[in-house]
């Protein structure tokens, strides 16, 4: 099999998998009329664990970044809903040098899939800031932190011991399940102090879901 990804479309749309050439032509032709001058990106099926990496750096220089499993997403190829923070140092080490070789500035989000051998395959980079990036200490690396101290010609922060296992993102895990257990147990980003905002997001996430 292999994926097919329409360019220019995001959280998990525009995306199919394709189990032979009849497949992958007729989910190319589907496309609208008004599409048809669309381009396409190809990958090799690959299964195994979608792994996420969220990195940020000042200037095409990488300062700080950790790794997390997409536990939860808010659909079958959608964005992450819960992060499990795991360590792998291998596919940071590879993000950082992708963010230094691009000269990518801020933050960028780095998507592997680990197969069951532990091979990591790329799947996306994404050179903008990330729903992950305010995790501040929760995975042992204060992305903002970092990418402020370089600003100001400071120390760059070291890196600390994980704070939590889990993080329930919001308002995708509730958009996902608003019973999750994720929302009880997990650390949560839910902005309770900011009633207005809350409101906002849950509004928005509302008219997504019913168009």
């Amino acid at each position: 099999p292999v994926i097919v990804k329409r360019d220019g479309f995001g959280a998990g749309q525009g995306v199919r998998v394709c189990h032979d050439p009849m497949e992958l032509r007729t989910a190319i032709a589907a496309e609208p009329q008004n599409a048809r001058n669309a381009t396409f990106v190809v990958q090799k099926y690959v299964r195994g664990t979608v792994y996420g990496v969220t990195v940020s750096g000042l200037e095409g220089k990488a300062l700080a970044g950790f790794s997390f499993i997409k536990h939860q997403c808010t659909s079958l190829n959608g964005p992450t809903s819960v992060a499990r923070h795991d360590r792998r140092d291998d596919i940071i080490d590879n993000s950082l040098e992708l963010f230094e070789l691009y000269g990518l500035n801020g933050y960028a989000g780095f998507d592997y899939i680990l197969d069951d051998a532990g091979r990591a395959f790329l799947l996306e980079i994404n050179p903008r800031i990330m729903p992950t990036g305010h995790f501040a200490d929760a995975f042992g690396a204060d992305l903002t932190a970092s990418l402020l101290a370089a600003m100001r010609n400071e120390p760059i922060p070291k890196p600390t011991a994980p704070k939590h296992e889990d993080v329930a993102l919001f308002p995708n895990e509730w958009a996902r399940d608003a019973q999750s257990p994720y929302l009880r147990t997990a650390h949560h980003d839910v902005p309770w102090d900011d009633p207005p905002l809350l409101a906002a997001m849950i509004d928005h996430t509302l008219r997504v879901q019913h168009g």
